[in-house]
């Protein structure tokens, strides 16, 4: 999962993205795949800590809501890098943001160190927000 996800973005960081204004801070194009990575084997090893506690009431509630967030996840980066429609990920990545939250809550619940692991990716997911709302903003369609 992670190792397809982050040769996806390397594909996707085209000279599309490369041509646009960037908003402060913005990461060189070279350190996405390699954060995306780490990041999605975070959240990874989130979900093994979490499923090998076993049963299945609130661990099965938990994952779902992992799986959820792992398909709105794979929705954001195409929309924005593929589709070229920022304001389009936004929209995405709102309800994103919200699974990230119920995840983590979840997870915590079940496994302390589950939840931890997830904190770098609600940082990261946060602040790609700030960016594309910098690229929709600084570059107008």
């Amino acid at each position: 999962m992670a190792a397809a996800d982050a040769s996806a973005n390397a594909v996707r960081v085209s000279a599309w993205y490369l041509s646009m204004r960037s908003p402060p801070f913005a990461p060189p194009a070279a350190a996405i795949q390699p954060v995306s990575l780490i990041l999605h084997l975070m959240l990874g090893i989130a979900a093994w800590l979490v499923w090998r506690r076993g049963s299945l009431g609130a661990v099965g509630a938990a994952l779902r809501c992992w799986g959820w967030l792992l398909l709105f996840d794979a929705a954001w980066s195409p929309v924005f890098s593929g589709l070229h429609r920022a304001d389009l990920a936004l929209a995405v990545m709102v309800p994103l943001l919200g699974l990230i939250g119920i995840t983590i809550h979840g997870f915590v619940r079940i496994e302390r160190a589950a939840g931890a692991l997830m904190l770098p990716y609600a940082i990261w997911m946060c602040y790609a927000v700030y960016l594309i709302a910098g690229f929709f903003w600084l570059n107008p369609y």
